[in-house]
């Protein structure tokens, strides 16, 4: 039977990715049937219009469909940069997805350096929202974590110590102003880094910055698997043990009640002294103001 393939906008919150639906079945990019492509995330597809195509069988996917259509994937050249390169692309019901993604890149949006290691990974904050508060019309909510590992230097999330949030629901106190805040992204599986990458998000008249009077702003590491809760739906930070991996050190100094001079989505790097396996990394200070924000936190192999 033929179905109506129809190409959806990620926007406003993936504006560079699209998704593709074909019928009423969203379609999406598995790793198992493309395993010539290096990074899901550098796949585009070819402008004009796009008609899924019924791929034949594959060995070890059973009777279930499988489709291809023809993209652009970024391979491994010299250099830090990838070679886009024109090839047909493998993709599956998101019901039948095993390991993969659904948003596909924009072909006018394709990045062309290779992604970071926690690209599009679980993130979580130390305040977790209960989403409570409607966001007011126009504007972008910044309680979302997956904004910190969406490769989008322009979306942030925010952390104010005193929000009432999951935990204060389930009991614990509510926190003050300047307490420690922290910005985490987990990992599936352990990988190996050497770098990580903090960029910060937007300092306002309220907020927005670490306070660096008593410490600067340090990452840390998890090197153990980062357990969950029962139900898998949040992480279970009493359990998490976090190693410091170092302070970041150009950050400006600052004030609680004082803005630092920093530019929006501004980058500070922390360079390993030798490569880690690790399960997940966080940036953890003090809140500036009445909250911390992040935009990216990446690590790199």
């Amino acid at each position: 039977m033929d179905m109506p393939t129809r190409v959806l906008p990620g926007s406003p919150t993936h504006p560079d990715y699209v998704l593709l639906q074909r019928g009423p079945q969203v379609l999406a990019l598995e790793q198992a049937l493309n395993p010539s492509v290096p990074y899901l995330h550098r796949v585009a597809l070819t402008g004009g219009t796009v008609t899924p195509r019924s791929a034949a069988l594959v060995a070890g996917w059973g009777e279930r469909q499988v489709y291809e259509v023809d993209g652009i994937v970024g391979l491994p050249a010299e250099g830090d940069q990838l070679r886009p390169e024109r090839r047909a692309v493998q993709l599956v019901p998101f019901a039948d997805l095993m390991n993969g993604r659904v948003w596909i890149a924009r072909a006018d949006r394709m990045l062309s350096d290779p992604p970071a290691v926690t690209a599009f990974a679980r993130a979580s904050l130390s305040v977790v929202s209960l989403g409570l508060e409607p966001t007011a019309d126009g504007q972008t909510p910044t309680d979302i974590a997956e904004f910190l590992t969406d490769e989008d230097p322009h979306s942030f999330c925010t952390v104010n110590p005193q929000d009432f949030g999951l935990a204060n629901y389930l009991g614990s106190p509510r926190g003050r102003r300047g307490d420690p805040v922290w910005f985490a992204v987990m990992l599936r599986s352990p990988a190996s880094i050497s770098r990580i990458v903090f960029r910060h998000g937007a300092v306002s008249a309220s907020g927005g910055w670490f306070d660096t009077t008593e410490a600067m702003p340090r990452i840390e590491l998890a090197r153990s698997p980062i357990p969950t809760s029962a139900n898998g739906a949040v992480p279970d930070n009493s359990k998490v043990r976090w190693e410091t991996a170092g302070v970041l050190e150009h950050y400006p100094r600052s004030r609680a009640s004082t803005p630092p001079t920093l530019a929006d989505g501004q980058l500070f790097e922390l360079r390993l002294p030798q490569p880690l396996e690790v399960y997940g990394i966080r940036v953890i200070g003090r809140a500036g103001g009445d909250y911390a924000s992040c935009a990216e936190l990446s690590a790199y192999g």
